[in-house]
């Protein structure tokens, strides 16, 4: 996994009560504030304020005795777009609520947690990725997360350097990993590691391998991921030699084999990946858990506007797209509590 932190996020405020309740409010969420009992907290996804209620029902679980909390959620991070915004409110959240309660926990448990919440919670079968770059991340910098130990490295992304940048495409189309296809594709991908004899499919790494399997759709959910694992130690490879612009065509094999062998892109992510690549991006692939979302350009930063303008003129018309939003990125810090004049 090579994931990076952005500058955009969320902002969580906490304050306390006495009286054992729980209240969740958000500026960019219908139907705020959510107000439950402490006491009466238990595993569902009926609202975007169970991610603040599973933070709170975790923490207990893990001996934090919380009296009581107002929990204020805001940000710029599009929701349901695949950029982690779901970690990123889960892990500002429990990071608040230690805080209130005067308990400090090193960033990985909070990270754990975070997907503990997901997991037991909300019933999603998320990894740990999302949490730990939320967690870990710092500025310029990707991170390598081996998932399976835990071991992570900072990778220089070097756009300054290369004059280059990322940009982001929100095609207005939302995903949810809470939806049968996500869980789905969890559940074909350990079914065809119990195919092929290993605990995990990083456990393979030849594609020929997954040849042997006999089911068409596990074949191709199999090497899908073993030829992404692949190609995530080759983007290290590249950008430890600063080479950053051929990421550009592991990018593109990479959509490519989310599109066909992981079957979770959609029609507007592929006109956006097809156009920014077609009006001078070095490459392009959907990002996130797929079924909508955004996709990411790495491009010449001189090519912004001319990306910009195919890509809206690819989604031109597509009503059911909603308007496609375009905005640079940045490797930037993770999560980190706010200065005092700004909290």
């Amino acid at each position: 996994m090579l994931p990076f932190a952005i500058q955009r996020g969320v902002t969580v405020r906490v304050s306390p009560r006495d009286d054992g309740m729980l209240t969740a409010s958000s500026e960019q969420m219908a139907g705020s504030p959510v107000k439950r009992a402490l006491s009466s907290l238990s595993p569902h996804a009926a609202s975007w304020a169970a991610y603040a209620e599973g933070a709170a029902w975790v923490l207990g679980r893990e001996g934090v005795d919380l009296p009581g909390a107002d929990v204020h959620i805001n940000g710029d991070l599009p929701a349901g777009a695949g950029l982690s915004s779901s970690a990123a409110m889960t892990c500002g959240v429990l990071a608040a609520l230690l805080a209130l309660s005067g308990r400090t926990w090193d960033p990985q448990r909070v990270a754990l947690a975070a997907r503990r919440v997901e997991n037991d919670y909300l019933g999603v079968p998320v990894g740990v990725m999302d949490p730990m770059v939320v967690m870990h991340a710092t500025e310029g910098n990707a991170l390598l997360v081996d998932t399976r130990t835990l071991v992570m490295d900072q990778v220089p992304l070097g756009l300054d350097e290369a004059g280059m940048s990322v940009l982001v495409v929100d095609t207005g189309t939302s995903h949810r990993t809470s939806g049968g296809d996500y869980t789905q594709r969890v559940a074909q991908c350990r079914d065809a590691a119990r195919a092929l004899g290993v605990d995990s499919l990083r456990d393979v790494t030849d594609p020929r391998d997954v040849a042997d399997l006999a089911d068409p759709v596990l074949r191709a959910r199999a090497r899908h991921v073993v030829t992404e694992n692949a190609r995530v130690l080759a983007a290290v490879t590249c950008l430890r030699a600063g080479h950053l612009e051929d990421l550009g065509p592991l990018m593109v094999a990479s959509h490519e084999s989310l599109r066909d062998d992981f079957a979770v892109s959609t029609q507007a992510l592929d006109r956006a990946v097809a156009a920014a690549v077609g009006a001078g991006a070095a490459g392009a692939r959907m990002t996130g858990a797929g079924f909508g979302g955004c996709a990411v350009a790495l491009l010449s930063t001189d090519r912004i506007l001319a990306v910009e303008t195919a890509v809206t003129e690819a989604l031109a018309g597509a009503a059911r797209h909603g308007s496609p939003q375009m905005f640079e990125v940045r490797p930037s810090a993770g999560a980190h509590p706010l200065p005092a004049d700004q909290a």
